[in-house]
């Protein structure tokens, strides 16, 4: 599980604080970049981290999660790999927009918009998931 490092719990304790001036989401996000490619801890995988982060806001906010849906994710074996492109296909015969993007990257490099999926060819999504593993 990611847990949050003491420098990361000390920067929101910072930005809570009524005269902090830096308490944006771009603050915070890019403390985490930061943190996260510097150290390049395993535990600090940004899809292990929306997961967990998925959990915690709803818990937090005592509301409903308010991210993105987690549809499908595989490394480099091919039974996850199967399930992602059988998941990626019934959202193009339903025609259901979804994103294909790395577990791990700072620069939205190998992200891919598909807003219409059902207009693309097979092809073209499965050489998006294999661009972004």
């Amino acid at each position: 599980a990611c847990e949050p490092t003491p420098e990361l719990l000390e920067l929101c304790h910072q930005v809570s604080q009524p005269e902090c001036r830096d308490d944006t989401w771009d603050a915070m996000m890019y403390h985490r970049i930061g943190q996260s490619w510097k150290t390049r801890r395993a535990e600090l995988i940004w899809l292990d981290d929306k997961v967990a982060q998925v959990h915690r806001t709803a818990e937090l906010l005592d509301c409903e999660p308010l991210h993105l849906p987690l549809l499908a994710h595989a490394a480099d074996d091919p039974v996850g790999l199967e399930k992602m492109k059988q998941t990626l296909l019934e959202c193009a015969r339903e025609n259901q927009p979804v994103v294909i993007k790395p577990r791990h990257g700072a620069n939205s490099c190998f992200i891919f918009f598909w807003p219409s999926p059902e207009e693309t060819k097979q092809e073209e999504l499965f050489q998006s998931i294999a661009a972004a593993l």
